[in-house]
């Protein structure tokens, strides 16, 4: 039976997560029909005297039977150990808010049938991906791991491994963006560009004029935007930009942010790609914060790879299976994907492995967190040095189990995360396991220039990991986010560089004095914990 045919006999098969599905519509019925009848009371004044003790009685129970209900359905859903844990102390604890916050945010039983469609529109884009198997033993012997990690990747995100790529690091954004628009003002076919957040500021209208001239010289413009990291952009630039021809398209479009589902599902994706033959993607949005414009963060560090080459197909396969899920618009075309490798293919046997790279995308659409177990595999894996810089830190047990026995086994570990706050659950969770990894011989530095977001991980001076996904659960297991994990030792030495010059405007973390912090600070963290697994 074909691939897809398969697929679809077996949805319509019964399984638990149906029956649950029923069970949780059947709960917000009865839920909402008791707020229905209580606000019924209260707004007809009605004197229930005499029956007021079994009202509430009614009223309690039906409330605590909603509470058992969502308890049951989390304890089905099979969650992580941790995220059940939390979800469940938090129904406990603060019912109320418990119960709102994951009616909104916490059910995953929507997912496989949201993002269903997903998975079939990224087969359709994949399906004719060569089998480069074979060629695999071909990389030289001292890329990290030899095949493993490549295999790992090629296995759980489908992501090719491909050679002969010009790579250049930016690690200003500002300097990016403006090489980014150059770029564009050379296309010749097509702009395509994919960003979690667009303001409308300088920076948001600085793209917008390019795209404007662009479209009016005939240069077909496609542009998806998060339905969540957009949702402030003003119509009017939105109107502008179709005005001048530029398709627009929103990613799990949302209506009330902070009260619909899709909020737990964001397109944090940051690419642009320029007539099939260049392709940026990086850490930075649109905007002029990330352009080290604003008071409060000041200087802006972030990192921006520009790539030439093979990979840039891969990186067009993820846009244009995102566009089909959107619109609904094949664009699987030669058009769109001329540059496809083809034989045969020219391996450099050096020790540096030139312009050797794999794209990975990983998102709710896929079985595999396949950023995270890339992270896993590598972290559990080094040797002699792992060198993070990460603006998030949340844990789950095992990667936090990772880093501190491969310290303990004499890795030199390092990690830089930023000095100020961005969100602030966020920065709080994060501190939350300062002390744990500090104890290991984990040291952490806090970046003292301005804020850093850059997104980049280095093991063993042999591989390289930079893109858009944070160390932490949300980036791993709800957003949509793509890496690049580099071989090239040339740019490997680049990005290593750059660390050292960040770690010289960082403050190190000293075990004794940061046990020393007040009770405050210690509570901020406890709690942030608390509802980390949940961000």
């Amino acid at each position: 039976m074909p691939r897809k045919g398969l697929f679809f006999s077996r949805m319509k098969q019964p399984n638990i997560k149906s029956t649950l599905r029923r069970l949780f519509a059947s709960i917000l019925i009865v839920l909402f029909i008791s707020i229905a009848i209580i606000l019924f009371i209260f707004r007809n004044d009605i004197n229930f005297s005499g029956i007021s003790t079994q009202l509430t009685t009614l009223i309690n129970i039906l409330f605590s039977l909603t509470i058992l209900s969502i308890i049951f359905v989390i304890l089905f859903e099979n969650k992580s150990p941790e995220k059940t844990t939390a979800w469940l102390l938090v129904l406990v604890f603060l019912p109320v808010i418990g119960l709102i916050l994951y009616l909104f945010l916490g059910r995953n039983l929507r997912k496989q049938k949201m993002f269903t469609n997903k998975k079939l529109y990224n087969d359709l884009v994949t399906e004719d991906s060569e089998d480069y198997s074979d060629k695999y033993q071909s990389i030289p012997d001292n890329i990290f791991n030899k095949n493993r990690l490549v295999s790992l990747l090629r296995n759980n995100s489908k992501s090719e491994l491909t050679f002969d790529n010009e790579i250049n690091i930016y690690s200003d954004a500002a300097n990016a963006f403006q090489k980014m628009l150059d770029c564009m003002e050379q296309a010749k076919k097509f702009i395509h560009l994919e960003y979690f957040s667009v303001s409308n500021d300088l920076t948001g209208n600085q793209l917008l004029r390019v795209l404007q001239r662009k479209a009016k010289e005939g240069i077909e413009i496609k542009f998806i935007m998060d339905g969540v990291g957009c949702f402030f952009l003003s119509q009017k630039y939105v109107r502008a930009l179709k005005n001048y021809g530029v398709e627009t398209a929103i990613f799990q479009k949302v209506f009330i942010p902070f009260i619909n589902s899709k909020l737990n599902y964001r397109n944090h994706r940051k690419l642009t790609i320029i007539d099939g033959k260049i392709a940026f993607i990086g850490g930075f949005n649109i905007g002029d914060k990330y352009m080290s414009k604003s008071k409060y963060y000041g200087y802006w560090r972030d990192t921006q790879v520009q790539i030439s080459g093979n990979a840039v197909t891969s990186i067009h396969k993820i846009f244009l299976s995102d566009w089909v899920f959107i619109k609904g618009d094949n664009l699987t075309t030669k058009k769109y994907l001329q540059n496809k490798l083809e034989e045969p293919l020219t391996i450099h046997q050096s020790t540096d492995c030139r312009g050797t790279i794999q794209i990975s995308a990983s998102g709710p659409d896929s079985n595999w967190a396949s950023i995270m177990q890339a992270f896993f595999f590598s972290i559990a894996n080094a040797k002699r040095k792992i060198f993070i810089t990460t603006p998030y830190l949340v844990l789950n047990e095992s990667l936090v189990s990772a880093l501190i026995t491969s310290a303990l086994c004499g890795v030199e570990i390092k990690i830089i995360v930023p000095g100020i706050p961005d969100h602030l659950i966020v920065y709080w969770g994060t501190r939350s396991y300062f002390e744990q990894l500090l104890e290991s011989g984990i040291r952490i530095f806090e970046y003292k220039k301005g804020f850093i977001h850059a997104k980049q991980m280095l093991v063993d001076s042999e591989i390289a990991s930079v893109g858009t996904s944070n160390m932490d659960m949300r980036s791993f297991l709800q957003n949509f986010e793509v890496n690049i994990f580099l071989y090239d030792q040339s740019v490997i030495r680049i990005l290593e560089k750059q660390f050292y010059l960040d770690l010289s405007v960082s403050e190190e973390i000293n075990l004794e004095l940061f046990r020393e912090r007040n009770i405050l600070k210690k509570s901020l963290e406890s709690v942030s914990r608390l509802f980390s697994p949940l961000l």
